[in-house]
């Protein structure tokens, strides 16, 4: 068993992929702490703000923000868990009121706490403090930071630890993927328009799409070093996304796709969904992927949050 296959649970082709495309991943912290810091009641809803800190040696610590619906459920809570708290123009007001409505907690952290996401594209944060010759990127960073967290709230007594969803948008949403195939203990993975490196097939590009030798010129800090050179982006296009998404397989996946978000490749994102369908139906494992598309743009709002927190509360219900 090689370092990732320990770290991941990953095998295979999926191994081959993480690590060529984002460089592997960081390994799990030995031990963390959850700390209360703040809480306010607001009616028919909580507000917790608790310190996460990974342990020496990592001596690493993040906030992380948890929006709770009242009453709780006697069991507790489930949660959908976000890495983009660094964007209030997705994680806003009518957001959370979307997901409390449904019956979900909603919590989400400030990635940018973790690895930075700099314009000019250099490798820079707190987890390169603790691993300055990492060879993965901040996609693995962000993903390594959901786990963790999902880890903390499992902790939680208002949360239900076996109903725990990550979700995300774009970088987040690629985030998101690799977190939720890597870590067994998160019930249901959502991406919104999460494109390249995401949900999208690489082999299937409508004409706007952005390509991976695109997304390595602008964004470098996001993947792994090895996509520096073009013939190991040739072998990821060449595999394709297949055995990330297939690591997912007896877990919940729920893609959420905006048709005008060209960029985002939605005609990669529909081939990689239904060659994924098909799959799982062979398994018997067909109603564990949802796929939702709408109108619109990239922009993350209320409706695809509300869908979101419904595809938690619909397996919940099974």
């Amino acid at each position: 068993m090689n370092d990732l296959e320990a770290i991941t649970g990953l095998s295979g082709d999926a191994i081959t992929y993480v690590d060529t495309l984002f460089g592997g991943m960081p390994p799990p912290c030995p031990a963390f702490e959850i700390t209360g810091v703040h809480a306010l009641n607001q009616g028919s809803r909580r507000m917790c703000i608790y310190r996460v800190s990974a342990q020496a040696p990592l001596n690493l610590a993040w906030h992380l923000t948890l929006y709770l619906p009242s009453p709780l459920p006697q069991n507790g809570c489930p949660v959908l868990l976000s890495p983009d708290g660094c964007w209030p123009h997705v994680i806003t007001p009518d957001a959370i009121d979307a997901v409390l409505a449904q019956g979900v907690a909603l919590a989400f952290f400030d990635r940018l706490q973790l690895a930075h996401d700099r314009t000019d594209g250099q490798r820079s944060g707190p987890i390169y403090s603790v691993w300055p010759e990492a060879s993965w990127g901040a996609v693995s960073a962000w993903a390594w930071g959901l786990r963790q967290t999902v880890q903390a709230l499992r902790s939680l007594a208002e949360v239900n630890a076996h109903q725990i969803a990550v979700i995300g948008h774009s970088r987040g949403g690629k985030a998101a993927l690799l977190a939720g195939a890597s870590d067994p203990d998160i019930v249901l993975t959502v991406s919104h328009n999460s494109g390249c490196a995401g949900a999208a097939s690489f082999q299937v590009r409508g004409a706007e799409a952005e390509t991976l030798t695109q997304l390595q010129a602008a964004f470098p800090h996001w993947l792994g070093t090895d996509c520096q050179a073009s013939v190991a982006r040739e072998r990821i296009e060449a595999m394709d996304n297949t055995a990330l998404l297939q690591s997912l397989g007896g877990r919940h996946v729920c893609v959420l796709q905006a048709e005008d978000d060209l960029w985002a490749n939605p005609a990669g994102t529909h081939h990689a969904v239904a060659r994924l369908r098909m799959d799982w139906t062979a398994q018997g494992w067909g109603e564990h992927l949802t796929h939702i598309t709408r109108t619109g743009g990239h922009a993350m709002g209320s409706i695809d949050w509300s869908r979101a927190a419904q595809a938690l509360t619909r397996i919940l219900r099974r």
